[in-house]
């Protein structure tokens, strides 16, 4: 994700031509038709410049119809992807015009899914928003571009001018050409379409975005964050080993000696330690790489809407190559040295029967104490950071969303083909649709709306108050742009703060009527919006009408995004291509999906019903990633307490039981079990603080990282910075209660005596 976001040959050279708008600080990723061909056809930069037309289509299968993400592209699409069909041809130039623009090219998906896999697929009529496409050819496995997309067909470019805002482009740079040069030319075209067009083009500047830095830029600074967590577990992991590697070669010191008197030299048993180590790192090595390739499709399903994996991930051989060479690298920078020290025995000391003096060195003992110090830094670190995007988390699920998700059942409808390309026709579908829903046993109410909140979707619409003295692009406010059935705010729990909502009075021949959320009155009418009127900026025609009602404000684009100012009108009056169901249940709402699917087959069993889901779900999606953030730091913060107490335990043992004659001559010159506890607890909790005292000071610089992740909450609160040391310390204590009990019951005669 990080370094191979998509999966094409030389993605580096693929860019996408985008519009800014300088004044309005947005991008729109679409151009017009005119625009689009312009753009064609007078670029250099490019190998070509290739248009994208998404579209969604009811499919009709043998029983019932499924609505499919497609794409209409242009001829060259494929080329500049460097993608070759595994069955069949692509769209050849000829089929890019009416009437011969009936191909189809399937993903491998659909072809699996709706074809069963059949060879005998190719030459096959299928039936596509009520028109008759042909098969031509299968796509490799994987291949999914724009993403989620299952069927390619040929952008009819006779037609393309009289298109709107529809198309997106992407090209492929020349070899020499740099991604600077392709922007001045593409800011040069975008000059010339602004002074032929300025209605639609003022102040838009042609940009190039690179396609794998907008794939993988939004989950960037997540995966960043996994990165950083797992290599601090990591560390904290090493230095366990390090200390279990030291004791481990301490214990073999009268071994290593017989070895050193028959001849064996300080590197070759340096060697021999070190052999050992990687030979227990690999195996480890290959473990995780196991468990790895087994867990990365649970990831890939357990959060799904938070970070797009690639489809088909798995740990190829590139990642066993990489994981067995951290592991080797760990074994060697974390064996080095326990192998080393050990290695170093003193002979004859030894031989004489006082090694077990010779094995604690302060040399080795400042080594572990400086290991422990160091896992309780990193600790404290991820605790610190799990904390503050834990409580981020909660105060983000708590905000008031503006409506009532509960008990709601959401579906997209888009009746397309022939029988519906009109207004009316759409209108009479919709009211008679949910006519029939209403109906429906458990069904509370039911309305529909362009775009459902917190989903990517999001429509804007220009306008001007009636007031404004002209009427120009320059002078063209923006809000946020619903279009709505009657009963929307009762069906999804909105207030009405004044006026009336809208209703079955605002037919398509009664007077044009919108209502405007609290925020669009709070702006731009705060003496009161009831009655005032708008003249809204559509498209080809400039739409006055009164405001009827105004709402409360709703939380449209995330939870985490104030609200902006919104208009909402009726689909009576402005028709929009396809509307979302919005349908309130007495019950549990996804029980009415076959139910309400059984009724829009009853009207037309050509159209079918996408993306359902309740709005709990629509709700649980737009926290996916802070969620996954906050729970994989969590686990790799608590996986982090645990190795950092098993090393506490074990440098706390293995001191203690060093020092097993010291402690034993103390008891028998009369110290007590009290100043026995306090020594060990002097030794096991002093690298504990340095420890400490380093993961706060890290923690901090931490913090400023995940600013830009915290909903809420300030980044150096109080809390999440004082329990990270309290978890730690009892935790530290608990770890050498022990080691500390073993020590204080010593006898000092057994001690003595097997000295």
């Amino acid at each position: 994700m990080l370094f191979e976001p998509i999966p094409f040959h030389e993605s580096e050279n693929l860019y996408w031509l985008r519009a800014w708008s300088e004044s309005r600080g947005a991008t729109w990723p679409r151009f017009h038709g005119r625009d689009m061909l312009e753009y064609r056809e007078r670029q250099r930069s490019f190998e070509s410049l290739e248009a994208i037309l998404p579209v969604t289509w009811n499919l009709q299968g043998a029983t019932e119809a499924r609505r499919i993400l497609a794409a209409r592209v242009t001829a060259g699409f494929f080329q500049a992807l460097r993608v070759k069909p595994s069955r069949g041809r692509l769209p050849e130039p000829a089929e890019h015009v009416s009437g011969k623009h009936q191909r189809a090219v399937l993903s491998h998906s659909l072809w699996m899914s709706e074809f069963g896999g059949d060879r005998r697929v190719l030459g096959r009529r299928i039936e596509l928003d009520s028109e008759t496409y042909e098969v031509i050819g299968v796509m490799p496995k994987g291949f999914a571009f724009p993403p989620e997309t299952l069927l390619w067909a040929p952008l009819p470019m006779d037609t393309a001018r009289a298109r709107p805002r529809l198309f997106e482009l992407f090209g492929r740079l020349k070899p020499g050409v740099t991604r600077r040069q392709a922007e001045r030319e593409a800011e040069a075209i975008s000059a010339a379409q602004e002074h032929a067009y300025p209605e639609d083009n003022r102040g838009l500047v042609a940009r190039v975005a690179s396609m794998a830095e907008e794939v993988s830029g939004p989950p960037r600074p997540t995966l960043l964050v996994f990165s950083v967590a797992v290599a601090l577990v990591l560390l904290i992991a090493c230095a366990n080993v390090a200390n279990l590697a030291m004791a481990r070669a301490e214990s073999r010191t009268r071994e290593l000696a017989v070895r050193a008197a028959i001849g064996a030299g300080r590197g070759a048993l340096a060697g021999h330690i070190m052999a050992e180590n990687l030979l227990l790192a690999w195996a480890g090595g290959l473990a995780g790489f196991a468990i790895a390739n087994g867990a990365a499709p649970v990831l890939a399903r357990l959060s799904p809407e938070a970070i797009r994996l690639p489809s088909g991930i798995a740990a190829d051989p590139a990642i066993a190559v990489f994981a067995f060479a951290a592991a080797s690298l760990a074994a060697l920078l974390f064996g080095l040295f326990p192998a080393w020290t050990a290695s170093g025995v003193n002979l004859p000391e030894v031989l004489r029967g006082g090694w077990r003096g010779a094995t604690c060195g302060r040399q080795r003992h400042r080594f572990r104490r400086a290991l422990i110090a160091g896992e309780v830094a990193l600790a404290c670190m991820l605790l610190t950071a799990a904390g503050l995007l834990v409580q981020s988390l909660s105060r983000l699920v708590a905000v008031d969303r503006g409506f009532r998700g509960e008990r709601v059942l959401t579906m997209t409808v888009v009746p397309g083909g022939v029988n519906y390309r009109d207004d009316a026709r759409r209108v009479r579908y919709f009211e008679q649709l949910l006519e029939r829903i209403r109906a429906v046993p458990g069904v509370e109410s039911a309305s529909a709306v362009n775009a459902i909140p917190l989903r990517p979707f999001n429509s804007v619409a220009g306008f001007w108050m009636e007031s404004d003295p002209e009427r120009s692009s320059a002078s063209r406010r923006q809000a946020n742009f619903r279009i709505t059935a009657p009963d929307y705010l009762r069906t999804m729990g909105i207030a009405l703060q004044s006026g009336r909502p809208l209703d079955q009075r605002d037919g398509a021949d009664a007077p044009a009527a919108v209502m405007v959320n609290r925020e669009f009155e709070r702006r731009w009418l705060p003496g009161g919006a009831v009655g005032r009127r708008l003249v809204i900026d559509a498209g080809a025609r400039k739409w006055p009408v009164e405001i009827v009602g105004v709402y409360g404000n709703v939380l449209q684009t995330g939870l985490a995004a104030p609200p902006q100012p919104e208009i909402a009108a009726v689909h009576t009056q402005l028709t929009p291509p396809g509307m979302t169901l919005a349908i309130r249940s007495s019950r549990n709402a996804q029980h009415l999906a076959s139910a309400v699917r059984a009724e829009m087959r009853a009207i037309d069993r050509r159209i079918a019903a996408f993306d359902v889901r309740t709005m709990e779900e629509v709700i649980a999606d737009s926290v996916a990633q802070p969620r996954l953030r906050a729970t994989l730091l969590g686990v790799f913060s608590s996986l982090a307490l645990a190795l950092a107490a098993l090393g506490v335990y074990g440098v706390v043992s293995f001191l203690a039981a060093a020092r097993t004659r010291e402690i034993g001559v103390r008891v028998a010159i009369g110290a007590r079990p009290g100043d026995i506890a306090i020594l060990m607890i002097r030794d096991s909790l002093t690298p504990v603080c340095v420890g400490l005292a380093a993961g706060l000071a890290g923690a901090l610089a931490l913090a400023r990282f995940l600013r830009g992740f915290l909903f809420g909450i300030d980044p150096f609160d109080f809390v999440s910075f004082a329990a990270p040391p309290v978890v730690l310390l009892v935790t530290a204590m608990v770890a050498s209660a022990i080691p500390m009990l073993r020590a204080m019951r010593v006898d000092p005669a057994v001690t003595l005596r097997t000295d």
